[in-house]
């Protein structure tokens, strides 16, 4: 694998107060898209273990325990050069859903997270919408 140079990028898009409060006393706010929403592949599933699973394996990129890259091909490794290895999660509805999902793997270097009006009950959230 070539590592490179790459280009990070940031963008406000996605403003969530929360992360403006832990921006602003020196946190790093990184976005990621789940799977098949915003530009990433597949299809968007809704509860199911993949969601994990990716959700890990994000944490495990800013931790260093993997390898990600900067586009599809694979060609361009990033890493979180900037990440010292401990991780915070924080969502509101489903993506404090992913956050709390994240945490029941035990994943190292996730030390807490913060979920606000997460999916308590699966039943629940497919019989009442």
């Amino acid at each position: 694998t070539t590592t490179d140079t790459a280009e990070e990028t940031f963008s406000r898009e996605k403003s969530y107060t929360l992360n403006d409060y832990f921006l602003a006393r020196g946190f790093a706010v990184v976005y990621a898209a789940g799977i098949g929403s915003i530009d990433s592949d597949g299809l968007a599933p809704t509860g199911d273990v993949d969601e994990t699973t990716s959700t890990v394996a994000i944490i495990e990129w800013l931790t260093g325990k993997r390898q990600a890259f900067t586009n599809r091909d694979g060609n361009i490794a990033i890493k979180a050069w900037w990440c010292n290895g401990a991780v915070a999660m924080t969502g509101r509805s489903y993506l404090g859903t992913l956050a709390t999902a994240a945490a029941t793997t035990g994943v190292a270097g996730l030390k807490t997270i913060i979920s606000e009006a997460a999916i308590s009950s699966w039943y629940d959230y497919y019989r009442d919408g």
